[in-house]
């Protein structure tokens, strides 16, 4: 009985043993896997980033473009119509004048 009882006790122990090492590698795997995952996230948000950056650029771009254009116009139109752009300008002027007043 006693030959049993530690063959039963010997058998338990390498299980153990086998459960622990098959956990530690376990571990192990998940910690690599973790590692290759924040990598990826990491590639990711850069990607994602640059995505984002090179869309602000472009809309400064346009929005530069625009202004641009804008103001060619402008100039133009003062060009053509002198005394209604001075007239604008005075009316434009006298109401921030009075906004300012205030």
């Amino acid at each position: 009985m006693a030959t049993t009882t530690k063959a039963r006790a010997s058998k338990a122990a390498s299980k153990v043993e086998t459960t622990a090492e098959s956990v530690g590698d376990d571990i192990k795997a998940l910690r690599e896997d973790v590692d290759k995952l924040l990598s990826d996230i990491g590639k990711l948000a850069r990607a994602e980033a640059k995505v984002g950056v090179d869309a602000t650029k472009a809309s400064a771009d346009y929005a530069i473009e625009r202004g641009e254009e804008v103001f060619d116009r402008s100039k133009d139109y003062v060009r053509e119509n002198p005394l209604t752009a001075c007239g604008a300008a005075l009316g434009v002027g006298f109401l921030a004048g009075l906004l300012m007043k205030r």
